[in-house]
């Protein structure tokens, strides 16, 4: 009886210090993560230290109605093709 109560004793006290242990590197990992989400945009390093990691530039301008593109039905102005005649050796 008296090795089970110590072996019993024994296990309760190494679960006590893996449950700190557990805690301990929660806490870790929490700071980690809080420290891998910074960038030069929520917190006071330089841009540099972004690496290529950058987040993409936010444009201001807002998105237009219209379509891209001239007129519909309009012929439109360009140069017209002409053909070259073929000497039969390239300089």
């Amino acid at each position: 009886m008296e090795t089970q109560d110590q072996e019993l004793k024994k296990l309760r006290e190494e679960n006590l210090a893996l449950k700190e242990l557990i805690v301990k590197l929660q806490e870790k990992i929490a700071e980690l993560e809080s420290r891998l989400n910074k960038n030069s945009q929520n917190s006071n390093q330089p841009p540099s230290s972004d690496g290529f990691n950058k987040p993409n530039p936010k444009s201001r301008r807002k998105k237009g109605t219209r379509k891209p593109g001239g007129q519909a039905g309009h012929k439109g102005h360009f140069l017209k093709l002409i053909l070259l005649p073929f000497s039969g050796h390239i300089e």
